[in-house]
């Protein structure tokens, strides 16, 4: 019998999760969706509360679960105007049958109210235009479900609904990494995870759930529940940090559900007397100090699944961009190169590793660039229909066979491992998404976020040079001086736990690496650099002379987003980035107001370009004594 307030397996809905618009050019549109049914999808494009203009080709779902189905739908060879809005629709086929529009009560409950933005009778998206001055991209990172209130990423459908049709309304959404918090999990979010994940995989307590080993010995199930994971944190992070991390493929793919839509979550949550029988199917509950985390974290998360709505509809409407961090994985995952060999030379480890990547790839990178993920998203559909072994998937996810580290690089297979970053073409501007986690190199003490000769090929312009390349770092460059020197003289330290306590990840503990990213930069016409991870808002500017006796100085702006939900400065403090130029002539950026809470409104971080000047340093890179970086800042 059915927890009160858990869903029926069979009253789960059609469409659990998106649309979710993901790449947009003037000649490609791709949408993915997660289902509790297999169909084929097809994605038609329309006029904004008009009539149907191109119809792409039919999509199969893969079989993630035996009720969870996942879809990428994808036009292609079409000319879309830029700057343009159009409506879209999916039709959800099963053979035989007369097609259904997402729109239908079957396939969404009160579709239009979850999916489209005010005065429009289908999701929307707008093309990249072709005017610097219209680009307006929206930024935001590290949402912590039971972070301290307000989600800001569920106010960003009130913002497009007031430009829904008329009025500059945001092309881009950039979500630069901790999407979720797989190693920092609420005890009632776990709890529902582990519910949701036996549902759409068919296990339960008693049968059929993935082994998770430590020392190659299966944990029971005791050792799986809420808040009584440390065994599995040793493995990954510092014994004893970790309570609640993600162990299975199926608790990180029911995670990302919950966090994009609210159509899968309980009501109500989990009690804490109900956590037993969840986890283990023997009655019990939990006490003591984790009855008062337990309260605690099921009331932010009420709050945070009352914005889960907007979050589905915001993402419905309007093109989104994603990177992966540490926390998909792991808190400061490939942190060194002690841990990256801990963790990949023990296979217990490596497991957890895997199942993330792979639930990363199909329910982020997928989207971001379809083609080139193609052969990860093929190894997983084959794993998960049992006809490829699991640790097969390391190979196209870029883990190690044997040897863990060679010269400082993960020993993966070149020619079949997928590469994360990626490029998105527009009109004017081109977005270069850097992969800042996965393909570390390691030399003593210094740590290259990207090797350095994979940095150009990613940040250069090719063919005719963007106006304009916005360059997506989810470490970002520039710092508060205080807290970038004390993370660097961590980074040096003799004591690797002082690498770890400040996450002494940053591209100043490469000199080469930072180098050959400034020298990118530099070559391009304009750039701009936006950065999340750190959970405050920053920005400032490089500024660069090519000579000493030069009047002429070029700048990049670097942002650094405050986080979306995870403030450790107060509620407050926060705000939803906003991109838009005029850029980069000194004036006034464009700003938006967005209501945030208690009548406050929000304003974006950006500030004149001219303004951002208080501190400076200059670094003098060996390779070339004439030309200086000049690093300026401002605290926000």
């Amino acid at each position: 019998m059915a927890r009160p307030g858990r869903p029926a397996v069979n009253s789960l809905p059609l469409v659990m999760a998106g649309p979710i618009v993901r790449r947009v050019t003037t000649s490609e549109v791709a949408v993915w969706i997660a289902l509790r049914e297999p169909r084929e999808v097809t994605l038609s494009l329309h006029r904004v509360n008009g009539a149907r203009i191109h119809r792409g080709r039919r999509s199969h779902t893969i079989e993630v679960g035996p009720r969870l189905h996942l879809a990428v739908a994808i036009i292609r060879g079409v000319a879309l105007t830029p700057g343009t809005r159009y409506g879209y629709d999916l039709e959800l086929t099963v053979r035989g049958k007369s097609p259904l529009s997402i729109l239908d009560p079957k396939c969404v409950k009160d579709a239009k109210a979850a999916l489209c933005l005010t005065g429009c009778d289908r999701p929307t998206f707008v093309v990249p235009p072709d005017k610097l001055e219209e680009i307006d991209i929206v930024h935001g990172s590290c949402r912590m479900p039971h972070g301290p209130p307000p989600d800001l990423l569920a106010q960003l459908a009130p913002m497009l609904d007031a430009v829904a049709i008329d009025g500059s309304r945001p092309q881009q959404l950039l979500l630069t990494g901790d999407q979720i918090y797989a190693d920092d999990v609420a005890g009632p979010l776990l709890a529902s995870i582990i519910e949701l994940a036996d549902d759409l995989f068919a296990t339960s307590p008693k049968a059929n759930r993935a082994p998770v080993r430590v020392g190659g010995a299966a944990l029971p199930e005791s050792d799986l529940s809420p808040y009584q994971r440390e065994s599995l944190a040793g493995l990954l992070v510092n014994p004893g940090d970790v309570t609640c991390h993600l162990a299975r493929f199926e608790e990180f793919a029911a995670m990302y559900l919950m966090v994009w839509s609210d159509a899968v979550w309980p009501s109500p949550l989990p009690t804490d007397s109900e956590v037993g029988a969840i986890a283990t199917g023997i009655a019990g509950g939990i006490d003591g100090s984790e009855k008062a985390h337990w309260d605690r974290d099921r009331e932010r998360l009420r709050l945070f699944h009352d914005g889960v709505r907007n979050v589905r509809r915001a993402l419905a409407n309007i093109a989104t961009y994603m990177i992966c961090d540490d926390h998909e994985i792991a808190d400061d995952w490939y942190i060194d190169a002690l841990w990256t060999r801990k963790v990949l030379g023990d296979p217990d480890g490596k497991t957890i590793v895997r199942r993330g990547l792979a639930a990363y790839a199909l329910f982020q990178a997928w989207g971001n660039d379809p083609d080139a993920v193609l052969p990860a998203i093929d190894a997983i559909s084959r794993w998960r229909a049992r006809s490829l072994k699991e640790t097969a998937l390391d190979g196209v996810l870029g883990l190690p066979s044997g040897t863990v580290l060679d010269g400082g690089h993960i020993k993966r297979d070149q020619h079949k491992a997928v590469r994360w970053s990626y490029t998105v073409p527009g009109p004017v501007h081109r977005l270069a998404v850097l992969d800042t986690r996965t393909r570390r190199v390691f030399t003593g003490d210094s740590m290259a976020l990207v090797p350095p000769d994979e940095i150009a090929p990613i940040v250069r312009s090719t063919g005719k040079p963007s106006e304009l390349t916005i360059v997506v770092s989810p470490s970002g460059i520039i710092e508060p001086p205080p807290y970038e020197v004390m993370r660097l003289l961590a980074r040096h330290s003799s004591e690797r736990a002082s690498t770890r306590k400040f996450d002494a990840e940053m591209w100043l503990a490469s000199s080469e690496a930072l180098a050959a990213l400034v020298e990118a930069l530099f070559a391009e016409k304009r750039a701009l650099v936006v950065s999340g991870d750190v959970h405050y808002g920053y920005a400032g500017t490089l500024d660069r002379e090519d000579s000493e006796d030069s009047d002429i100085t070029r700048h990049v702006p670097c942002f650094i987003c405050s986080p979306l939900l995870n403030s450790f400065v107060g509620d407050k403090r926060a705000s939803l980035t906003v991109i838009a130029p005029p850029w980069p002539d000194g004036q006034e950026v464009s700003r938006y107001g967005t209501p945030m809470w208690d009548g406050q409104l929000g304003r974006v971080q950006i500030r004149r370009f001219d303004g951002v000047l208080a501190v400076h340093h200059t670094w003098y890179f060996a390779h070339d004594k004439k030309r200086t970086l000049n690093l300026a800042f401002e605290s926000r």
